[in-house]
């Protein structure tokens, strides 16, 4: 049941439309060091309301803030997704913009050293029938490039990406995972995100052995083995980095 439940999920992709706003936008924010704790406290304060009022109120359906687990001022501080309701939700935010850049306050700007927003499509997502405790969650975020079309890449997470991230759900330390592509990606320094959502630090501590158990088991699939000798040619991953979910309490 558990694999018959991650596989339905995984095969609900969203296509990008022709001429259709996306519908996910994935904010990331930069911070000096001495600002990580006042900036995390904002968004404890009044950020994670701000974004509350905000699905409350229809705009947003989904709201994710990640905020890295460890000092790193090559990596952003804070990566915000958020899904609109719809394509005109997503027009809407143009608006909130002019006095919430970013959706933060001025308190929360002051707090900011540079930010990067993307315009994003999500193409897969899987999760186990047995969601994690959020609280215990760990978040792993991988920024990549492509360097072929955007089909082909779709194509491509389809064929490598996914029977291994099911695979991982399956041994029971991945509880879910997204896969968003940059709608616009010749200015961004990245053109697809995945959010990897382990279950707790032990499982993330089982990454290793589980993700070199699943590409065994991958073997015998000859498209998979075909795609993983030369995936050096389509993509090329940048610097990730391990998050907490912020939530209310």
């Amino acid at each position: 049941m558990l694999a018959l439940v991650a596989l339905v999920t995984a095969t609900a992709q969203q296509q990008p439309s022709d001429g259709s706003i996306p519908s996910t936008l994935a904010i990331t924010y930069y911070s000096q060091p001495a600002n990580r704790v006042a900036l995390r406290d904002y968004m404890d304060r009044t950020g994670l309301h701000q974004f509350e009022n905000w699905k409350a109120s229809g705009l947003i359906r989904n709201y994710r803030v990640l905020f890295s687990s460890y000092l790193d001022t090559d990596t952003p501080a804070m990566t915000v997704v958020l899904d609109f309701t719809d394509s005109a939700a997503a027009a809407r935010w143009m608006t909130i913009e002019k006095s919430m850049p970013g959706g933060l306050s001025h308190e929360g700007l002051s707090l900011v050293t540079s930010s990067q927003t993307a315009h994003m499509d999500r193409i897969f997502h899987g999760a186990s029938s047995s969601p994690a405790r959020r609280e215990e969650s760990v978040f792993m975020v991988i920024p990549y490039e492509f360097f072929v079309s955007a089909l082909e890449y779709r194509q491509y997470m389809k064929d490598y990406g996914v029977p291994q991230f099911e695979g991982w759900i399956r041994e029971n330390i991945l509880a879910s995972y997204d896969i968003y592509q940059n709608r616009y990606s010749a200015s961004k320094p990245w053109g697809s995100l995945i959010v990897f959502e382990y279950r707790n630090a032990e499982a993330f501590g089982r990454r290793e052995s589980v993700m070199t158990k699943v590409r065994s088991d991958l073997q015998s699939n000859s498209v998979w083995k075909s795609i993983s000798e030369g995936k050096h040619k389509i993509r090329e991953e940048r610097e990730s980095f391990i998050a907490q979910d912020l939530l209310l309490p």
